[in-house]
């Protein structure tokens, strides 16, 4: 049984395990141009403190364990951290969230270690604006990495989900685009669109849910899937029928789904949020470097944090209200 309940009875049983907050893309709504100060190395969770404290919360009631960054496969021992937590008795699924620059040699390994399902980010099919996009990134790289995660298994049990963070007059255009590549690609694709949350002074024009699947719905009809339990997260779904691709759409702004919301980020550094767009509370890793606390210690701290989460966050774009906390991204991954 659970006892990640917060105060408006929301069970946690997600947790997203940012693993560094260093990247080799500098995608333009996630990193101001002027880059980061990263978290100096020895604040940095090690590899043992990551293990520990995921199993601390699957024995409090996480199930699904996903890692992000930053962007995760940067870090050196990622390989020995997945087969660490991936041996954890409780652990029902183990996924990940990349932009795949790497993933081509790395995929084999991964899935391997226990990897089971993976997220990739990919905001454009373009050359020319994916590089724009992400200051300098090879889009080769990416779809090569996607090949890769189909050859070494992604994608037979599970869908390879393509994450593209929609901006208005920048990679809207290319709704029925990644359609038809999912459609054509023999991997089992599923493109998924995400409203871009304004962070920081990043501030881009967002386009919401509704219009983009009125403009797919111009290209092909589209049929709402049914929330099931495979469905479990917080996309809505649709068939578009001629081409047979289930297709994703996130929409933390013009449809919140805060009510329902199941996850807790940990970010490198160790700090807590319960909610993205919240300040973080005290962090894990000062507690667990006490070489006299319990894990008892750390389950207690993890329940007060979890009890005081936020009903919902109050983050618009109509308003032009920001969330000004620069990084967040870059820290915890979304």
């Amino acid at each position: 049984m659970s006892s990640l309940i917060d105060q408006f009875q929301r069970t946690h049983r997600y947790l997203r395990l940012s693993l560094t907050d260093r990247c080799n893309l500098r995608c333009v709504y996630c990193m101001p141009a002027e880059g980061l100060q990263w978290i100096p190395s020895p604040e940095i969770l090690t590899k043992d403190e990551v293990i520990y404290l995921a199993k601390i919360f699957v024995q409090m009631g996480i199930e699904h364990i996903r890692f992000t960054g930053g962007e995760p496969t940067v870090r050196k021992d990622l390989l020995e951290i997945v087969q660490g937590v991936a041996q954890i008795e409780g652990v029902q699924d183990l996924s990940m969230t990349t932009n795949a620059l790497t993933f081509a040699k790395l995929a084999l390994p991964l899935r391997k270690a226990g990897l089971r399902r993976v997220n990739i980010s990919i905001d454009s099919l373009q050359s020319d604006r994916f590089s724009e996009l992400t200051r300098g990134g090879k889009l080769t790289k990416v779809l090569a990495g996607i090949d890769a995660a189909y050859q070494a298994g992604f994608g037979v049990d599970s869908p390879i989900k393509l994450n593209v963070v929609v901006i208005a007059n920048k990679n809207d255009d290319e709704i029925l685009d990644f359609v038809r590549f999912a459609s054509e690609h023999p991997a089992n694709i599923e493109p998924r669109f995400i409203e871009y949350m304004p962070f920081g002074k990043r501030l881009h024009r967002n386009t919401h849910t509704q219009s983009l699947q009125t403009q797919l719905s111009k290209q092909t009809p589209i049929t709402p899937v049914q929330h099931s339990s495979f469905n479990t997260g917080p996309a809505q779904y649709v068939i578009a029928s001629e081409y047979n691709v289930r297709v994703g759409f996130i929409s933390p702004i013009s449809n919140r789904f805060c009510a329902s919301c199941n996850r807790l980020r940990l970010s490198a550094h160790g700090d807590l949020r319960a909610c993205l767009a919240k300040e973080p509370h005290p962090t894990l890793r000062s507690v667990i470097r006490n070489p006299e606390h319990t894990p008892q210690d750390i389950q207690q701290l993890i329940q007060q944090i979890v009890w005081g989460k936020v009903k919902g966050h109050q983050c618009a774009t109509e308003d032009k209200k920001q969330i000004p906390f620069e990084g967040i991204m870059t820290q915890i991954g979304g």
